[in-house]
């Protein structure tokens, strides 16, 4: 099935506007008083969940003739009844008899009654779930089921069922659907629309009654036909929604019907969803109110809560109120319309209670080790949520990535397999519909195949006093005991504590990473788990600029672009070799940049590694080089697929542009017997990305799945000048470095000699006063 083509069971709410009409501009001063209706009776309010739903009756003439009763009990459509089809390619995707006999062999009767107002059967179109057709006929759908005429009709009433989603689609332009019911009274020759179920539906899951009135019978007889249409234009898709109508009948005057009361939970129909996705982006339209729907003796009706438009000319006796309210008292009241003419409204006060989205309760997570594949598989448990009202389904998250989605509500476990150890955040939130909602995330902090670490690392900036409050929790207990922690800013350890906070003075401005480490008594030291911290301006570093990752953490002003939100944080680039690739030799030592898209072959690994702002006003003999030891195997043996790797620079870190759009790796078939890598030294002439005299940055960018690694070390960018000597400044903290103004300009002298002004040295901006 195509991708655009989801099986999603789902009925979110269908959020409608509320207008803030005065209802006493309702009443026309030119209505006559024997025009106005009788206001309708018997209002009922449900409350179920976050919506309300209105049923009342209206009073009905007492001479009313049925001129015709249909409600589909026999195999298949009545005589006189037409069928006019042009989505050949399954007898579903055009008007059909529900349920076919091959849905009654292997569907269950609660399902089926689902799509059954009344009886044995009902009326249904499909939308076509295939797209693109093997016989290369269009999937475009304009199905029509027709009546016959009807001498003296003018009142409709059926029965409807669809998706209350069509409603949110239908306020989007592009969202071409319509499901019509029209009125003919010359024949079929001209066609005038009565409703249109993407603006006139009542927004809930029922069978919903639909009232209509066709015209005066003088105009001629009525022929009545339900009408399903998509985008006539794009012949490779259909309709986004199944419709199903039932117990049809005509009349000659307006009766009393009344509204079904209970709730219809919208289900797949006979495995097929009621609906697919439509990306709901673009320009809304409004809701147009047809002239045909003010013809004379055409009874509608406006619903009102506290005495403000909720909704107009509703066609059914029944309403659902999805807005979202705040839990109190609400009055509602119904008022009927003909043409200009509105009655007196009838009303019922309701009581609200706002929804709640609670979460799930008693996340549990275990892992255990495979040594078949060498890695974990993590089993989660958790309770439902506390209250009477249920999710719809859960999502599961490792480390922030959705791993798991769309499990029933009694499905309240999940597994994990191919894990690689580390500390995982594996959380569950319970989503809602109707109205839709969403839990906060719970979980818990995991251990998988390593310690345990600190969690809720917390860092608050005091800007005036130039402090950062670093807070953690404990590890949970084991039977390892903790001795210390170690804390480290930038790369660099600034700290050992027993406690479980630190005030680190006399930060640095700058961006960097508070990292927290925990210590054991017998010796081993956990994974860091880190914070991210922006204080005062963006650091400007000066070449030549040095970095050879061996802090194992995210050097100061460095950054880590995920550029695949899918992935988890521990896939993005890393600094302490932790997936152990067998990275040595060719200036390879210590600790290295590397990211490694073999460790989850189903994740797109889409990262970006960016040095921090460069800054440097050339002479005009001199170049600027960027060197660095690469090792990058393009292609894993078992998967045969191939990642992409190169070096780009940017003035801003939105616009990027290649200095090497793709570097040369090997495969993994390249390595002679005992060679477990092929590292290079690489060299780039980037004086030309210094050309504008504007700082800059440069970056690594990998985009693999089920490919291999690469790995990045000694980071070396220098200045070359006309005699091809590398300059000797160094970016380290000296007092007699080279002094630079804002616009690059060195400085003669040293601190001592400068004027009232911002300067930058070693990197780092200085104020003189």
């Amino acid at each position: 099935m195509d991708a655009n083509y989801s099986t999603h069971k789902a009925t979110p709410r269908w959020l409608r506007s509320v207008a803030s009409l005065a209802v006493a501009a309702l009443f026309s001063s030119a209505a006559c008083a024997q025009d106005i209706p009788a206001k309708p009776v018997n209002l009922r309010a449900v409350q179920q969940d976050g919506y309300v739903t209105l049923t009342w009756d209206r009073l009905a003439k007492d001479q009313a003739d049925t001129l015709l009763t249909e409600g589909f009990e026999g195999k298949t459509f009545p005589e006189g009844w037409k069928v006019q089809t042009t989505n050949t390619y399954d007898p579903t995707y055009t008007w059909f008899r529900f349920p076919t006999p091959e849905m009654e062999e292997t569907g269950n009767e609660e399902d089926l009654n689902l799509w059954r107002h009344t009886g044995k059967g009902s009326a249904v179109v499909t939308w076509d779930q295939v797209g693109e057709h093997e016989d290369g006929t269009p999937a475009d759908q304009d199905e029509w089921l027709i009546l016959p005429a009807t001498k003296g009709a003018q009142y409709l009433n059926f029965y409807t069922a669809i998706d209350p989603k069509v409603l949110e689609y239908g306020e989007f332009e592009d969202f071409k659907d319509h499901y019509y019911v029209k009125v003919s009274h010359d024949g079929g020759k001209t066609w005038k629309a009565l409703w249109d179920a993407r603006y006139d539906s009542n927004g809930s899951d029922d069978w919903q009654l639909v009232s209509l009135y066709l015209g005066d019978a003088s105009e001629g007889d009525a022929i009545v036909a339900f009408q399903a249409l998509s985008d006539l234009d794009d012949e490779a898709t259909g309709l986004y929604f199944t419709w199903a109508i039932d117990d049809v009948s005509l009349y000659t005057e307006a009766t009393g019907a009344a509204a079904p009361s209970q709730p219809r939970e919208g289900k797949p129909l006979a495995s097929l969803p009621a609906y697919r996705p439509f990306a709901m982006t673009g320009k809304k339209v409004a809701r147009p109110l047809r002239s045909a729907y003010k013809v004379t003796g055409a009874t509608s009706y406006n619903v009102l809560i506290d005495g403000q438009m909720l909704a107009q000319q509703v066609k059914t006796t029944a309403y659902t109120d999805t807005t979202d309210k705040a839990s109190g008292e609400y009055t509602y009241g119904v008022q009927a319309v003909n043409g200009d003419a509105v009655s007196e409204p009838v009303e019922v006060k309701v009581n609200f209670s706002a929804p709640r989205t609670n979460a799930p309760r008693n996340v549990q997570v275990t892992s255990a080790y495979d040594e078949e594949t060498g890695k974990y598989k993590v089993n989660m448990t958790w309770d439902a949520p506390e209250g009477d009202r249920q999710p719809s389904h859960y999502e599961c998250y490792a480390n922030g990535a959705l791993f798991a989605g769309w499990l029933e509500p009694n499905e309240r476990a999940t597994e994990q397999t191919g894990v690689n150890r580390g500390v995982q955040y594996y959380a569950v939130k319970a989503v809602y519909e109707n109205p839709d909602g969403e839990s906060e995330l719970v979980g818990t902090l995991v251990a998988i195949g390593t310690r345990n670490t600190v969690s809720d690392l917390q860092a608050s900036i005091d800007e005036d006093n130039a402090t950062a409050h670093l807070t953690w929790q404990a590890p949970k207990a084991s039977e390892y005991t903790v001795e210390k922690y170690l804390v480290f800013r930038g790369g660099k350890q600034i700290a050992e504590t027993k406690a479980t906070s630190y005030d680190d003075t006399n930060i640095p401005e700058g961006d960097y990473e508070y990292n927290v480490k925990t210590v054991y008594t017998d010796g081993v030291v956990s994974l860091p788990i880190s914070v991210a911290v922006s204080y005062g301006e963006e650091i400007v570093y000066g070449l030549p600029f040095n970095e050879d990752f061996n802090s194992g953490l995210l050097p100061a002003d460095w950054a880590v672009e995920r550029i695949n939100e899918s992935m988890k944080t521990d896939y993005l680039w890393r600094f302490d070799n932790w997936f152990e690739l067998p990275v040595s030799g060719g200036g390879f030592e210590g600790n290295f940049a590397s990211i490694c898209s073999s460790i989850s072959p189903l994740v797109n690994m889409f990262s970006a590694l960016e040095t921090p702002c460069l800054y440097s006003k050339l002479q005009a003999d001199e170049k600027v080089f960027i060197d660095f030891d690469i090792d990058y195997c393009t292609v894993d043996k078992a998967t045969g697929q191939k990642s992409e790797a190169g070096l780009k620079y940017s003035y801003n870190k939105n616009e990027w542009a290649d200095v090497c759009d793709a570097f040369d790796g090997y495969h993994v078939e390249d390595l002679a017997a005992g060679e477990t890598c092929k590292p290079q030294h690489l060299s780039f002439d980037v004086t030309s990305c210094f050309a504008e005299n504007s700082p800059l940055y440069f970056a690594w960018f990998y985009n693999a799945k089920k490919a291999q690694h690469i790995a990045i070390d000694n980071v070396k960018i220098y200045i070359v000048n006309g005699s091809g000597i590398q300059s000797t400044e160094t970016t380290a903290n000296q007092a007699d470095a080279p002094i630079y103004s804002l616009s690059g300009q060195r400085v003669a002298g040293d601190r001592s000699s400068l004027q009232p002004g911002i300067y930058v040295q070693n990197g780092k901006k200085i104020v003189v006063k």
